[in-house]
């Protein structure tokens, strides 16, 4: 939602110079400046946006917004793969365990054509293993694709900090914490 919040008039010379300030907690303001008049409008969505190009259609943009969570991350890796002979080894990055913490991953398998059954061993050295199920045949080579989310390893996120016990910093959606004590 985008509101109009106010209009500044003047030409800029002596005691008339425009000013404006900005109420705290809004995420970003943009302005219209026709010589004389400063319109300014405030989006308090209160979210992360980024702007990117539309990639069909060069008179418009797109606007996307950032995951949240009560974590650092999350981080994802996606791709597709094939069974071969009931089973395959998906590689992630190098830098995979290195970057994320090895609690709480997740996996999600997504069979190409319905039909199997598979089932995933934990990441172990920046990869895991996907079976077909036991007791499942005709099935060897199933194409599936593969969803994996991690938290990024880091300190401990203060979730619900106290506001005494921290110093808010930064503007709109990119704003952080330093502790004060």
């Amino acid at each position: 939602m985008v509101v109009k919040t106010g209009l500044i008039t003047g030409n800029g010379l002596g005691n008339s110079a425009p000013a404006f300030s900005t109420r705290n907690g809004l995420n970003s303001f943009s302005t219209n400046w026709d010589g004389s008049t400063l319109g300014f409008y405030v989006d308090s969505t209160n979210v992360k946006n980024f702007i990117i190009p539309h990639p069909d259609d060069p008179a418009r943009y797109l606007v996307h917004t950032s995951l949240e969570g009560p974590e650092w991350g999350p981080v994802y890796y996606r791709g597709t793969s094939k069974l071969q002979d009931g089973e395959v080894v998906v590689n992630l990055p190098d830098y995979f365990e290195s970057l994320t913490k090895a609690e709480n991953r997740t996996i999600t398998l997504t069979c190409k054509n319905g039909g199997s059954v598979l089932y995933y061993e934990d990441i172990k050295n920046g990869q895991f293993k996907v079976k077909l199920a036991q007791g499942i045949s005709g099935n060897e080579a199933q194409e599936f694709s593969w969803l994996v989310m991690a938290e990024r390893k880091g300190p401990a996120l203060q979730v619900e900090p106290r506001k005494d016990e921290i110093e808010v910093k930064g503007f709109g959606p990119y704003r952080y914490y330093t502790p004060t004590k």
